[in-house]
């Protein structure tokens, strides 16, 4: 886990005064009005999390100092970062003293092609590259980033070059380079699941197997370990069901009881069964409720179809359609949902979510990544009061 406690900023957006706030560990929600620093904070958190700096590059403020919580080593690191003009200086304390420093100019969106560009190529000139420092240092052989990453959705094509040689890329072009993203970033998840699943299958295979080559002796001391005959029948019958050519090996559930409660070894081997089954399901979890959430928010004649290998949008008549043709709502939502199920408990930082949105979706948007995922910390910047309608004033914070 890695996600941000607290952090000050000096100088954002020409402020006089630093600009200070502690974070919730669930939804953190910034609303303020244009030039007030939004996407410069979003990026500096950002940057403070996964160390890549090159996003920082004119950003208008003059140092910031940002805690971040990383749960590998059940500690807090304050990252320090500090520029003055086109130099960079760097500083060190402890955690407790975070805060201090001078101004700088208004907030700036411009000169989207660059920030792109230095998003697919950053800079390797690390000379010249601005730097954090992190105090108390990280242990030797440390990752360098965390968190699942800064998600600007007015700009949904921010790992894509917008040209090739010298021809800028068509909209299409584009459409079609999301959508290959997308579904690769679906399968890659997909993989990482299935691994799991596996490895949970081999461990209750090798569980079953030490029973057989123990003799069962250290299973047949451990008292009320057998699942009720009622439950082994029903999960044994699950289990076989999802076998194809091995359901017709389950005899009528009175042979099964019969059987099952003379047999401490078939006793051991369901249960060792129903152990995996639960581990499965745990696993499963979070896609499933990927796939619930978005099923309740994509109405009408649209279908999401999630297989092994990708994404696959249905309409009425078993046709198909492809993701690059979805609205760029649709699109918005499908991307901070995804990024959302493959954050596990780091933080998601929004730029915001709301453009092109559906204003129901707007105010579902929230309380839906954390249904989706429970454990990740939601960090947004944005106009809509839909965003932040049912949030307490905790959870908002005003520049």
């Amino acid at each position: 886990m890695a996600r941000i406690l607290k952090f000050t900023i000096e100088g954002l957006a020409g402020r006089l005064e630093p600009f200070s706030a502690v974070l919730n560990g669930d939804v953190n929600v910034f609303f303020g009005l244009n030039g007030s620093g939004k996407t410069t904070l979003l990026k500096i958190l950002h940057s403070a999390l996964s160390l890549e700096t090159d996003i920082l590059k004119d950003a208008p403020f003059r140092h910031a100092e940002v805690e971040v919580y990383l749960n590998r080593y059940q500690a807090a690191f304050v990252r320090r970062f500090t520029q003055s003009g086109q130099t960079e200086s760097i500083s060190s304390g402890p955690p407790d003293q975070l805060g201090s420093a001078l101004g700088a100019s208004d907030d700036s969106q411009t000169n989207e092609l660059a920030y792109l560009r230095s998003i697919v190529s950053p800079q390797t000139d690390r000379k010249a590259s601005l730097a954090w420092v992190t105090d108390p240092p990280e242990p030797e052989g440390a990752r360098t980033g965390y968190g699942q990453g800064f998600l600007p959705i007015s700009r949904l094509y921010r790992n894509i070059s917008t040209t090739t040689g010298t021809r800028r890329l068509s909209d299409q072009e584009l459409d079609s380079a999301f959508a290959r993203g997308l579904q690769v970033q679906w399968t890659e998840y997909y993989a990482d699941i299935s691994k799991s699943i596996t490895k949970a299958q081999e461990k209750g295979l090798a569980n079953i197997l030490e029973f057989f080559l123990s003799g069962g002796g250290r299973r047949k001391r451990e008292k009320d370990e057998a699942l009720d005959a009622e439950k082994a029948y029903k999960s044994i019958r699950a289990f076989l069901s999802r076998q194809p050519g091995f359901s017709h090996l389950l005899r009528s559930k009175t042979e099964f009881v019969a059987i099952y409660q003379k047999r401490r070894d078939l006793q051991n081997v369901i249960k060792q069964i129903e152990l995996v089954e639960k581990q499965i399901d745990a696993i499963s979890a979070p896609r499933e409720r990927f796939r619930r959430v978005l099923e309740s928010m994509f109405t009408g004649s649209k279908h999401l179809v999630f297989t092994e290998k990708d994404i696959q949008v249905e309409l009425p008549e078993n046709k198909q359609i492809g993701l690059s043709l979805l609205s760029s709502g649709e699109k918005q939502l499908l991307f901070i949902a995804l990024n959302a199920l493959v954050g596990g408990d780091h933080s998601l930082i929004i730029d915001e979510p709301e453009l092109s949105m559906h204003v129901d979706w707007q105010k579902k948007l929230v309380a839906t990544l954390r249904d989706l995922n429970p454990n990740i910390q939601q960090i947004m910047a944005t106009h809509s009061p839909e965003i932040m309608a049912d949030l307490p004033d905790d959870r908002i914070f005003r520049l």
